[in-house]
């Protein structure tokens, strides 16, 4: 962890995040929130990078459950997985991962910015516990977080998949079938013709999609972002912005966000 945050206090001279202005991101995997910190560092936006969301699981989260299982503290990488001990985590505190931000010090005076906060239950504790906190969510529909998914092949975005498909001599009509079931409920309509039309072409693997899916599907069952954007208008509109990933490019919404907060 940085010198400048640590989970005990070294001396009086520190203080919680609560006394810190901080900008808090809001939103599931693949809507683009480490390119939209970019594109706000690019331009000037004034902040600390706090560790982000998967550092601090890591970190805090599933190292205080494998403890309390007596399991060794080693990295978990499959989502799935992890999934099930931050599911735990928030079982046995209120908040998740607002929780965690809240046993953090620090000995800066200076804007933060926290990589992010997900669903409903941390976002009523991040509202309370950081009066001085500001949030920007940002969305983008499944089927182009599916697509983002795949594009940015991240090692970290694992999830136990079906066999994938090497060949497109090995596609078939059941197997369309299949994936397009597999699809509906978790992708937008819209999206579903274009995506089975990268899978028979071959430029996208039938095991790798369906790794995807079942990574969005999870995060929306866990997280319900609409909820969680409706939390948000309805408790603190005032400090909130909504930026569409989709709709405006990154660097547009850190031109926003500079202009609003700066």
């Amino acid at each position: 962890m940085q010198d400048w945050l640590s989970t005990q206090p070294p001396t009086h001279d520190w203080h919680t995040l609560s006394d810190n202005p901080l900008l808090i991101l809001v939103g599931l995997t693949g809507v683009g929130k480490t390119t939209t910190v970019n594109a706000m560092r690019d331009i000037g936006v004034r902040f600390r990078l706090l560790p982000n969301r998967r550092a601090l699981t890591d970190a805090l989260m599933i190292a205080e459950m494998q403890r309390r299982d007596g399991d060794p503290v080693v990295p978990v990488h499959d989502r799935g997985m992890r999934f099930a001990y931050t599911r735990r985590y928030r079982e046995q505190h209120a908040g998740g991962m607002a929780h965690v931000m809240a046993q953090l010090w620090t000995n800066l005076d200076e804007p933060l910015l926290f990589d992010g906060l997900r669903g409903v239950n941390e976002i009523q504790a991040a509202i309370e516990l950081f009066p001085n906190a500001r949030f920007l969510v940002l969305t983008a529909p499944n089927g182009e977080r599916v697509l983002r998914l795949i594009e940015r092949r991240d090692v970290f975005d694992q999830a136990p998949a079906a066999s994938s498909l090497q060949t497109l001599e090995e596609t078939s009509d059941s197997i369309a079938s299949e994936i397009r079931d597999e699809m509906s409920g978790v992708i937008e309509e819209a999206f579903v013709t274009e995506i089975l039309g990268l899978v028979e072409a071959g430029a996208i693997d039938v095991g790798e999609l369906r790794g995807k899916l079942k990574i969005v599907s999870a995060e929306s069952q866990n997280y319900d972002p609409v909820g969680t954007l409706n939390t948000l208008l309805a408790l603190a509109p005032e400090r909130t912005l909504v930026g569409d990933t989709v709709a405006f490019s990154a660097e547009k919404i850190a031109q926003i966000v500079k202009t609003s907060w700066g």
